[in-house]
C-alpha cells in the first residue's frame, strides 16, 4: 500500500467519510472492469 502519513486533507462536513480500504473494497465489488471503476470514480463528488 502506498502511504503518504503526512497528507492532510480539507474537512467537508457535507460529504460522507470513507476509509480508503472501504472505497477499494466497494469498487472490487460493484465494477466488473476498469472502464467502471473510472465512471464510478469520476461521478463522486
Amino acid at each position: 500500500m502506498m502511504t503518504l502519513l503526512e497528507t492532510q486533507y480539507p474537512a467537508e462536513e457535507s460529504k460522507t467519510k470513507m476509509f480508503m480500504m472501504q472505497w477499494i473494497q466497494y469498487i472490487l465489488d460493484t465494477c466488473d472492469n476498469v472502464p467502471q471503476v473510472i465512471e464510478s470514480a469520476n461521478s463522486i463528488h
